[in-house]
């Protein structure tokens, strides 16, 4: 099983220095492509998206998850850190399960 990271050039670059692939996407119509690559390829078990690379298509990205289909997708803060509007792993755990981490 493969990683694979989506996003932009620092975060891609940054990634391939410890061996994994990527695809940089800096606008809609490429993280779709990047997704649709990804889930084509059966080494990939799981692929990175950064933040900044997934508010730019939800829609693709919900429909990707929805399908169960092709590799786990996991959002993480690209280089410049997490963005303002999303919520932190810990947040979200205390949501779904009312503990907090």
């Amino acid at each position: 099983m493969k990683l694979h990271v989506i996003g932009d050039p620092d975060a891609v670059l940054g990634f391939s220095l410890i061996g994994l692939t990527g695809q940089v996407a800096l606008s809609a119509p490429e993280v779709e492509e990047a997704l649709e690559l990804a889930a084509r390829n059966p080494e990939i078990g799981v692929v990175f998206i950064t933040e900044r690379a997934a508010a730019l298509a939800p829609e693709a990205l919900d429909s990707y998850r929805r399908s169960n289909e092709g590799p786990i997708v996991v959002e993480i803060p690209g280089p410049e850190g997490p963005l303002a509007s999303r919520l932190a792993l810990r947040d979200v755990i205390a949501r779904a399960t009312g503990v907090r981490v």
